[in-house]
């Protein structure tokens, strides 16, 4: 079963074209890797699918339902969650305060509860809280961290505080943009075990990597993008193998050599 499908998706900047009449299909439960060139549309492809940007043409069909016209608060809403290349966390709140913050939509309490400081409150901040650190402890950041200014974090540990923050809207789907960009040996072996452990919670996976090592280590399935257009898609090792898949990324005459 399909979680995500795009038909015929296009986007246009103007007289450049980003992504063009894109079938893509992403299976429930499995982790799909966009890859292609720089410039190819995979993160134009993330934009379009989380609302940041209008489609052209086309529709996105999420769990069955055509989203291509929803607002990106709907569709987060909705069950679509995603981070950024570039870490954006609040200034000024510790790690737990910025997982808290991403999931005030679940309280369940009124603005009367907290003026009254009522029962219902009190209950809503210590569920919400105790979920707010199963998911810090599902991404590696345990009690030692609660407190810390998230800013102030080693990159990876911001990185992991950032899929934290998108795993507390509680989605279907997760979006990852680069999540591997500018890290270690060490920051990378612990991202990789952080993607298999949001798998292990059910959750579907879309992730956008320049880092083939990490592609071919988690990906069930992958789609390959050159110039805004669907490639090929299938098996990692049928699609690092794929002559065109060499050309797009080497150029014609270094694929040939």
């Amino acid at each position: 079963m399909n979680i995500l499908e795009t038909k015929g998706l296009t986007k246009s900047f103007g007289g450049v074209t980003a992504n063009s009449n894109l079938d893509i299909c992403i299976k429930k439960g499995s982790v799909t890797g966009l890859i292609g060139p720089n410039g190819s549309g995979k993160t134009t492809f993330i934009n379009v699918v989380s609302g940041v940007y209008p489609a052209t043409s086309g529709k996105v069909i999420f769990d069955g339902k055509d989203i291509t016209s929803l607002d990106k608060y709907k569709i987060a809403r909705a069950g679509i969650a995603r981070t950024f290349q570039t870490i954006r966390l609040f200034e000024r709140l510790s790690v737990l305060e910025t997982v808290l913050v991403a999931r005030h939509a679940s309280y369940g309490a009124s603005i009367w509860d907290a003026v009254l400081s009522t029962s219902r409150l009190r209950a809503a901040n210590a569920r919400e809280e105790a979920r707010a650190k199963e998911l810090l402890e599902i991404v590696g950041l345990g009690k030692q961290h609660y407190d810390v200014l998230g800013n102030s974090l080693p990159y990876g540990y911001r990185r992991s505080l950032e899929i934290a923050r998108a795993l507390a809207l509680e989605p279907s789907l997760l979006l990852l943009d680069e999540p591997a960009a500018g890290m270690n040996r060490e920051e990378f072996n612990f991202l990789q075990e952080i993607i298999q452990n949001v798998k292990q919670q059910g959750i579907t996976i879309l992730l956008v990597e320049h880092t083939m090592e990490l592609v071919e280590a988690v990906v069930d399935h992958c789609v390959v993008l050159n110039y805004g257009q669907k490639l090929t898609e299938g098996p990692f090792c049928d699609c690092e193998s794929d002559p065109r898949v060499i050309e797009a990324y080497l150029g014609k005459e270094d694929a040939e050599c």
